[in-house]
């Protein structure tokens, strides 16, 4: 009997305004029009994010956003330094940090989430666990998340994430669950085999609603989740 449900985030959950999780909104108005279209445009733009992604996730064990904020600071300096735009006293990665940790309009809530978090809970334990940042809390009360879940797991308390079997170890312990007794749902087939692997039911979310079959149970909206938990 499934009694607890556990959702990943992006892609899921939620989506990035901008289409990319490193560039918000404010992006444009802080680096000004030449620079932003070189750093998206740049044929050392992928190189520049892979890189300064490998630094995210050699130091991921923060709590605060404050640490989240220095971290993306080092990440953005990196990145613009490798792309060649110049950063006088770091004045354009510390509010690019800034904004992609403070500013809630980074991300849009899919529009089915909230109605049917609302009636999941009649029936089951509703938790969030993501490979993410500390101010992804301030982000799922803000957006009306919290009230919803029994629980949240964040990868950045526990310098763990989803691309091992460890944090969801870490999650059975952390929402007091038993495995089988859990559905899992997540975008990345990869994820799901970790998940899986721990004894999680495991759900696949295509919200491009691309793909046909798969050796877990393919949705392509919250809605479709019921059909498969019956």
């Amino acid at each position: 009997m499934i009694k607890n449900l556990i959702f990943d985030f992006g892609r899921v959950l939620a989506y990035p305004a901008t289409g990319n999780w490193f560039i918000t909104p404010e992006t444009k108005n802080i680096l000004g029009y030449l620079r932003f279209f070189k750093f998206l445009h740049s044929s050392k733009s992928p190189t520049a994010f892979r890189n300064s992604c490998k630094y995210l996730d050699s130091i991921h064990l923060l709590h605060t956003e404050e640490e989240e904020i220095g971290q993306f600071t080092e990440f953005y300096k990196r990145a613009l330094a490798e792309i060649g735009i110049k950063d006088k006293d770091d004045t354009f990665s510390l509010k690019l940090a800034q904004d992609v940790t403070l500013n809630d309009n980074k991300v849009v809530i899919y529009d089915d989430v909230l109605p049917c978090f609302e009636d999941f809970k009649k029936d089951y334990s509703v938790s969030v666990l993501s490979d993410t940042w500390p101010s992804l809390r301030r982000v799922l009360k803000n957006y009306g998340i919290s009230s919803y879940l029994s629980g949240i797991v964040l990868s950045c308390d526990y310098n763990e994430q989803k691309s091992g079997t460890r944090l969801f170890e870490i999650a059975i312990k952390e929402l007091d669950v038993l495995p089988e007794e859990t559905v899992f749902v997540d975008d990345s087939e990869s994820n799901l085999d970790n998940a899986s692997k721990v004894g999680f039911r495991c759900v696949l979310m295509d919200r491009t609603g691309k793909k046909k079959q798969n050796k877990y149970p393919v949705i392509y909206n919250l809605k479709e989740l019921k059909a498969v938990l019956e």
